[in-house]
C-alpha cells in the first residue's frame, strides 16, 4: 500500500474514526461529519494536477509536508469556514498512520519504523502526537509510534508483564502524566495490543472488490467500487450527470434531496449531492463506463481482487 492509498482506504479511516478521533473527545456524529469532509478533500485532492505528486510520495513525513503546503499555500484562501478543521486533520491523520504502522505486526506502508536500540531509555515528553489526546492531564490513546516500537519490544520479550510495560511507560514520559496512574496506563496499553486480537475474531471471509480506475492522466487510483464513481461524478459534475437521470436499482445516481426512508442506500460527497451506493462493483464498472462515453472522457476501469 502506498502512502496516499493509506490516505484514501476506507478501513484505516474507519480505525482514524472511531479510535482516534473519539479519543479527542468528538461525538460519533461529530467525528462523522469531520470524515465526511475529509472524504471530500481526498476527491478533490484526487482531481487536481499535484495528485501525479502525491501518489508518488514514499514516507509519511513527505506526504504532510506536501499536503501542509497545498493547504497552507495554494488553497490557503479556498477553504470553506466548515471545512477549516481539514488542514489540522489531515496532519492528524498522517500521524495517525505512523502510530498505526508501527503497531500492526506487519507494515501497510513502506515508511520507516522507530529502531529500538536508538530510543530505548529516553525521555520524550509531550510532542504532537500526544497533545491532541491530552484530556483533563490525561491521556486518552497511546499514539506516538517511539512509544508504541517500545512497547512491541518489551511485549515480545515478556509476553506482556504490565509492570516491565508500564515501567517503559514511566521512563518515555518521566514526569509528563502526573496524573494518570498505572492503572490508566495498564488500560490504555491493553486497548493498544487488543487491537489485533478483535481483528482476528470478526474475520468473516468475505472477499471485497475493488476498482482501478484511471481517468484523463489524472486519475490513477485503486479503490472501493463507490469511491471510484465519486471520483467520476466529482470530475465530470453533479449538475450534468442529474440532468441525465441516471438510475441504480430504481433511485437516482446523484441527488441533493435523499428519499425519505432511503438514507442508508446514498453517501454524501460534495457540495451537499448525495451518491446512490446501492449497486454492487460491476453495476458501479457499468456506470463510470456509460459516463466516460457519454461525457467523451477517457475513463479505463478494471475489477481488481
Amino acid at each position: 500500500m502506498t502512502i496516499w492509498e493509506a490516505y484514501c482506504d476506507i478501513k484505516l479511516r474507519n480505525i482514524f474514526k472511531h479510535e482516534y478521533l473519539t479519543a479527542q473527545g468528538y461525538t460519533p456524529s461529530k467525528a462523522q461529519d469531520i470524515m465526511t469532509k475529509y472524504k471530500n478533500y481526498i476527491d478533490r485532492f484526487n482531481g487536481i494536477p499535484d495528485i501525479i505528486e502525491i501518489r508518488q510520495i514514499e514516507s509519511v513525513a513527505d506526504m504532510m509536508e506536501k499536503l501542509d503546503f497545498i493547504f497552507n499555500n495554494k488553497w490557503q484562501n479556498h477553504i470553506k469556514d466548515s471545512y477549516r478543521i481539514l488542514p489540522k486533520t489531515f496532519r492528524q491523520y498522517g500521524l495517525f498512520l505512523k502510530a498505526e504502522n508501527t503497531r500492526q505486526i506487519r507494515t501497510f506502508i513502506a515508511d520507516v519504523i522507530p529502531n529500538v536500540t536508538e530510543i530505548k531509555d529516553k525521555n520524550f515528553g509531550i510532542t504532537e502526537y500526544e497533545k491532541p489526546y491530552i484530556k483533563e492531564g490525561k491521556l486518552t490513546i497511546i499514539s506516538n509510534p517511539n512509544l508504541i516500537v517500545l512497547l512491541k519490544d518489551c511485549v515480545n520479550s515478556n509476553l506482556l508483564a504490565t509492570s516491565d510495560c508500564i515501567n517503559v511507560v514511566h521512563t518515555f514520559y518521566n514526569q509528563s502524566f502526573p496524573l494518570m496512574s498505572d492503572h490508566d496506563w495498564q488500560k490504555l496499553i491493553e486497548k493498544l495490543f487488543d487491537k489485533d486480537k478483535k481483528k482476528e475474531s470478526s474475520k468473516t471471509g468475505a472477499k471485497k472488490t475493488k476498482i482501478h480506475l484511471v481517468m484523463n492522466s489524472i486519475v490513477d487510483v485503486v479503490v472501493q467500487s463507490s469511491v471510484a464513481l465519486s471520483l467520476v461524478c466529482n470530475y465530470i459534475g453533479k449538475e450534468k450527470i442529474s440532468k441525465l437521470k441516471i438510475e441504480m436499482k430504481g433511485m437516482s445516481l446523484v441527488t441533493r434531496n435523499v428519499p425519505f426512508g432511503k438514507e442508508k442506500f446514498y453517501c454524501p460527497i460534495e457540495d451537499g449531492w448525495f451518491l446512490n451506493v446501492i449497486g454492487d462493483t460491476k453495476d458501479k464498472v457499468k456506470i463510470i463506463r456509460f459516463l466516460g462515453m457519454y461525457f467523451h472522457i477517457d475513463i479505463k476501469t478494471e475489477i481488481v481482487a
